[in-house]
């Protein structure tokens, strides 16, 4: 088949669909590269292609792509990679032009990263990744970002080397099947007494 990420030249990631089904992307360049490489794709996926949108105008690093529950696509990148902050820096990002818009920044976060990260559809608040340094060298934290205030919301360590997040719809448990009630000592009695009598009354039918 085709490699994803053909015809955008650039290495992808960040998948990011819509309600209606439409998959984007992020491209990202390496650090040996200028800035502006980076931008919004529409990723074909069932030609395995992908097509740059529009120039974003922006450079990231550490980022996350997502369409929030109104459908409106963000961006949250890596703020100590442009700013030497604490922060994370969050754009709205246009589908139309892949135009990146800044909305503001929000920490003070442990690297200033949330990346790989997306909305709860419960709660609507963003959980991104980010480093936590009282754990293991490889230790990480979820980074609950209410993007509507612009503030953190919790930081709750997980699991190391964690790298991104999806939401899902939980599967309805399949159920047992029903138990046959059982017949109580009382019931059996009755039930022997009326085979009894049904007994009774065919004998003497035929007598």
């Amino acid at each position: 088949g085709t490699p994803v990420g053909s015809g955008a030249g650039r290495l992808v990631n960040l998948p990011a669909a819509n309600a209606a089904g439409d998959l984007y992307g992020w491209t990202e360049g390496f650090f040996d590269q200028p800035d502006g490489i980076e931008d919004l794709v529409l990723w074909d996926a069932a030609a395995g292609t992908v097509t740059v949108v529009g120039e974003s105008g922006i450079g990231t690093r550490q980022q996350g792509l997502a369409f929030d529950g109104a459908g409106v696509l963000f961006l949250v990148n890596d703020g100590g990679w442009t700013e030497q902050t604490d922060d994370a820096d969050v754009y709205r990002i246009d589908t139309g032009t892949g135009a990146a818009t800044y909305v503001g920044s929000i920490g003070p976060l442990d690297f200033g990263v949330a990346h790989h990260g997306k909305f709860n559809p419960v709660d609507g608040y963003y959980y991104g990744i980010d480093r936590n340094p009282s754990m293991s060298p490889t230790g990480f934290q979820l980074a609950v970002l209410d993007i509507a205030s612009l503030s953190v919301v919790n930081l709750i360590p997980t699991v190391d080397n964690l790298h991104t997040i999806v939401f899902a719809d939980a599967a309805q448990p399949p159920q047992p099947p029903e138990a046959v009630p059982a017949l109580s000592g009382l019931g059996l009695v009755l039930m022997v007494m009326v085979l009894a009598a049904v007994a009774v009354v065919v004998v003497r039918r035929f007598a």
